[in-house]
This record gives C-alpha cells, sequence and structure tokens, in this order.
C-alpha cells in the first residue's frame, strides 16, 4: 500500500484551516466550534512560547475566536450580533489593559472576572447548543456583514485604545484604587 503523498497532506490541513479557522462562511457545529476554540487556545499557548507579542496573540486569538462564534451563531440560526458585542468588547478589554499588565495588579478585577466567567459561560453554551434544522448560509450579523472591515476597524480601536491607556496608565491606577 502507497504512502500518501505528504505535500497532499499538508494542502488539505492548509485547506481545511483556512476554511474551517479563518473563513466567516459557513457553519460550525458544537464540536467545530469547540475544536476552533481549542486552535485559538493552542495557537495563543505555542505564540506565548515564542515570545510573540501579547498584542499579536489577542488579535489572532481573537480572530479566530470572532470566525468561530459567527459560524456557531449561523448553526443555531440567529445573526448573534450582541454576542459578537459582547466578545468584542472582552476583546477589547483584555487586548488593552491586559497587554499594559494594568489586569495582572488586580485593579480591575471585578471587570476582569466578569468577563472570564461570562466568557466562559457563553463559550460552553455555544459548545452545547443543539445546531438548527434550519440552515441560512447568508445569516450574518449586521457587524459583520463586512468581516473584514470590522476585524481591521477593530484592531485600530484597539490599538488607539492601548496608545491612549498608556498614556494615562497612571491617572488609571489612582481613579481604581
Amino acid at each position: 500500500m502507497p504512502y500518501p503523498d505528504k505535500q497532499a497532506i499538508f494542502s488539505r490541513i492548509k485547506e481545511l484551516l483556512l476554511h474551517y479557522v479563518f473563513s466567516f462562511k459557513g457553519f460550525a457545529n458544537g464540536l467545530q466550534f469547540g475544536i476552533a476554540t481549542s486552535i485559538a487556545f493552542i495557537s495563543n499557548d505555542i505564540l506565548s512560547k515564542l515570545d510573540v507579542s501579547l498584542t499579536i496573540r489577542n488579535f489572532i486569538y481573537g480572530y479566530i475566536m470572532l470566525v468561530a462564534f459567527q459560524k456557531r451563531c449561523r448553526d443555531i440560526n440567529i445573526k448573534g450580533t450582541l454576542i459578537i458585542i459582547f466578545i468584542t468588547l472582552a476583546f477589547f478589554y483584555v487586548a488593552i489593559f491586559e497587554a499594559l499588565k494594568l489586569d495582572m495588579y488586580g485593579y480591575l478585577d471585578t471587570i476582569s472576572k466578569f468577563f472570564l466567567h461570562a466568557y466562559a459561560f457563553l463559550v460552553l453554551t455555544m459548545m452545547i447548543l443543539p445546531s438548527s434544522q434550519i440552515k441560512n448560509a447568508e445569516l450574518t450579523s449586521p457587524l459583520l456583514k463586512y468581516p473584514y472591515l470590522y476585524v481591521l476597524v477593530c484592531i485600530g480601536i484597539c490599538l488607539w485604545g492601548i496608545s491612549v491607556v498608556s498614556e494615562h496608565q497612571d491617572e488609571i491606577i489612582r481613579a481604581v484604587t
């Protein structure tokens, strides 16, 4: 029995990753959503071991999860606008305050716990919800009508937020303590 061509295997893996992890098209059932979540966590962990910037890791993690949530919302037949807003706010919070190490001192502990618990609950809920019998490939949150533009705007806002918060870091620390 001949061995499969390595190039064909790598080509198929690349195709699957591009389709299931990075493309906003299609659906994701609970298992696929869980796999995408695992890929996001594992890639974040690997990139942290490679000393990749926390900001870049947050962007990659946020992108993968945004794709996964939109596909999962489509699979359960909802637009998911409130879910997209919540995960975007959670991303902004983590990307801005974690990158500046404000969160590690416990100044924003209550907010951190809220986002952590609400996000974990949302991820678990999305994993266990049954798929809808009705499938509509066009069902999308209005925020993600142009998903790549949304991602670029979020990155711009996040970078601006990091800049503003870093300029006023001492004032923020005094305000929350």
